[in-house]
C-alpha cells in the first residue's frame, strides 16, 4: 500500500489479496476502462482502492465470479480425466518396433 497525493494506492498483486479479484480481472477492468491507474511504476500499475471498492460495488458479481470459478475447474478436471485416459490407452497399445528407414541413396 502507497499514499499518493492523499489516496490509497494498490498494485494490482495487493488488490487480489485485499479484495479477493483476480489480477486478470483487474487487468480487464482497467483496459475496458472501468478502473484508472492512478500511476505506472515500470510494469506495476497502481490503482486507488476507493476506486476499485466503488467499481466491485458497481460492476463486480461475486456470484457469476463464483459460476465461473467452478466451470474452469470442472472444466480443468475433466480435460485432467481425459488426459489420464489418453495415457492409459497409449500404454496399453502394443509397442511394435520402429522400422528402420533407408537413408542410403538411390543408385543412378
Amino acid at each position: 500500500m502507497l499514499k499518493l497525493n492523499g489516496r490509497t494506492c494498490l498494485t494490482l498483486s495487493e488488490a487480489e489479496k485485499v479484495f479477493g479479484i483476480g489480477i486478470s480481472t483487474l487487468i480487464r477492468a482497467l483496459r475496458m476502462g472501468r478502473l484508472h491507474p492512478v500511476a505506472k511504476v515500470g510494469k506495476a500499475v497502481l490503482i486507488d482502492a476507493k476506486e476499485v471498492k466503488a467499481w466491485m460495488q458497481k460492476f463486480y458479481s461475486e456470484r457469476h465470479a463464483e459460476a465461473v470459478r467452478k466451470r474452469w475447474l470442472r472444466q480443468k478436471a475433466s480435460g485432467q480425466a481425459r488426459t489420464k485416459k489418453r495415457r492409459e490407452l497409449k500404454s496399453t497399445r502394443s509397442k511394435e518396433p520402429a522400422r528402420a528407414i533407408n537413408t542410403t541413396r538411390p543408385r543412378k
